[in-house]
C-alpha cells in the first residue's frame, strides 16, 4: 500500500493506535479521529477554506458512519476470535480470521472512498504537484529505511518489531518461541526494492488519473480499481514474494498459537475481549 493509499484508510491506522493507548485515553482518540486525520492529510495537500470546510464536514460523518456500523463487526469479530484461541486453533480456522480481518478492511475503504475521490477531484494544478513531491519524500524515506539496509540489519528490524508485537500480547517470548521466529526469518523473502517500485508505479497511475479527473465516471472507476485492487500493477516477481509471505506469516502465527502457555492464552483472549467491550461502548456513543 501506498502512502497516498494509507491517507485513505488513515483511520483504521488511528483506531489501532487506540488500540495500544487503551481505556479512557482509546475513548478520547477515537471520538477525535476525523481531528486527527485531517492533520495527517495536511502533511500532503494544503487545502483551501472551502475544502478544509467539506473534509470537516465529510470525516465527521464518516466517523459516525464507522462507529455505527463497523465498530459492532470489529466486536463480533474480536469475540468470535477469543472463542476460537480457547484451544489451539487449526489452519481452516486461523485462515477464516485473516479473511475476515481482510473483509473488514476493505469495508472501510468503500465506505471512505467517494468522498476520498471528491477530494481528489477537486484539487489544483498545484495541489496535486505539492502531493506527489510530499508522496516522492515518502518514497525517499522509504528507501534510506528498508532498501538501502543490509540484510542482516533489515532481518534484525523485523525480529525485534514481531518479537516486541509478541511481547505486548501475551508477554515475553520463551525459547522454543524466540526459536520459530527466528526460522520464520529464513523463510520469508525480502520486497523492500519491489515495494518502492510498486510505490512509485501506483502513484504514477494515480498522477494520470487525475489528468482526466474532471471526467468523473471515468475518473471514479479508476480510483476505485486502484484503491481496491492494487495488486494489478504488481509484477508477477513481487506478487510471488507477497503469497510466500504470507504463508510463512500464517504457518507462523499457527505455530506459535499452539505454543502458547495458559499465562500467555489468557493474557491474550483477556486484551481481544477488553478491545470488543471497548467497540461496543464506543458504537453507543453515536
Amino acid at each position: 500500500m501506498t502512502d497516498w493509499m494509507k491517507l485513505m484508510t488513515r483511520g483504521c491506522a488511528l483506531l489501532l493506535l487506540a488500540f495500544a493507548l487503551g481505556g479512557c485515553g482509546s475513548r478520547f482518540v477515537y471520538n477525535r479521529l476525523d481531528t486527527l486525520a485531517r492533520w495527517q492529510l495536511d502533511d500532503y495537500i494544503e487545502l483551501d477554506e472551502a475544502q478544509e470546510q467539506w473534509l470537516r464536514q465529510r470525516l465527521g460523518a464518516q466517523l459516525e458512519q464507522h462507529r455505527r456500523q463497523a465498530l459492532p463487526r470489529y466486536a463480533d469479530w474480536l469475540e468470535a476470535l477469543d472463542r476460537d484461541l480457547a484451544q489451539p486453533m487449526d489452519r481452516a480456522t486461523l485462515d477464516g480470521h485473516f479473511e475476515r480481518f481482510y473483509a473488514l478492511r476493505q469495508e472501510l475503504v468503500r465506505q471512505m472512498l467517494a468522498d476520498g475521490t471528491e477530494l481528489l477531484a477537486g484539487l489544483s494544478e498545484e495541489q496535486v504537484g505539492a502531493l506527489f513531491e510530499a508522496l516522492e519524500e515518502d518514497n525517499q524515506d522509504y528507501a534510506e529505511e528498508y532498501v538501502a539496509l543490509p540484510k542482516d540489519k533489515l532481518l534484525k528490524k523485523r525480529m525485534k518489531e514481531l518479537s516486541g508485537s509478541f511481547k505486548d500480547w501475551v508477554g515475553a517470548l520463551r525459547g522454543a518461541e524466540e526459536q520459530r521466529l527466528k526460522q520464520w526469518l529464513g523463510e520469508i523473502q525480502l520486497s523492500s526494492a519491489d515495494q518502492l517500485e510498486f510505490q512509485r508505479a501506483w502513484q504514477a497511475e494515480l498522477r494520470a488519473a487525475l489528468a482526466y479527473r474532471q471526467d468523473r465516471p471515468r475518473f471514479a472507476a479508476r480510483i476505485e480499481q486502484l484503491f481496491l485492487e492494487p495488486e494489478h500493477l504488481r509484477p508477477a516477481a513481487f506478487q510471488a514474494k507477497i503469497d510466500n509471505n504470507i504463508e510463512a506469516f500464517r504457518r507462523l502465527v499457527l505455530d506459535l498459537n499452539g505454543q502458547l502457555s495458559d499465562k500467555q492464552r489468557n493474557k491474550l483472549r483477556r486484551k481481544l475481549r477488553g478491545y470488543a467491550e471497548d467497540f461496543r461502548d464506543w458504537a453507543k456513543d453515536s
